[in-house]
């Protein structure tokens, strides 16, 4: 199962029982093709602070002589 990234704002978040707003997995990245995706992830955080979880992008990007190099980065 995948952590969805985004919440719907049609009903109030709760964790109590009713109803709930719809969650989806829409966040996405642009990126260059000197930039490779290692891993991507949603951060369950039960959207407690925003419509929106937290996504944590690891990427590699070459450098000038066309080797990689490994450049943690979080959205």
């Amino acid at each position: 199962a995948r952590t969805p990234s985004l919440r719907y704002l049609d009903h109030v978040w709760t964790d109590l029982a009713g109803p709930r707003p719809c969650t989806t997995l829409t966040d996405f990245f642009l990126l260059s093709p000197a930039v490779k995706v290692l891993s991507a992830e949603t951060l369950p955080l039960g959207f407690k602070w925003s419509d929106h979880n937290p996504v944590l992008l690891r990427i590699t990007v070459a450098n000038r002589q066309g080797t990689d190099k490994e450049n943690p980065t979080k959205k």
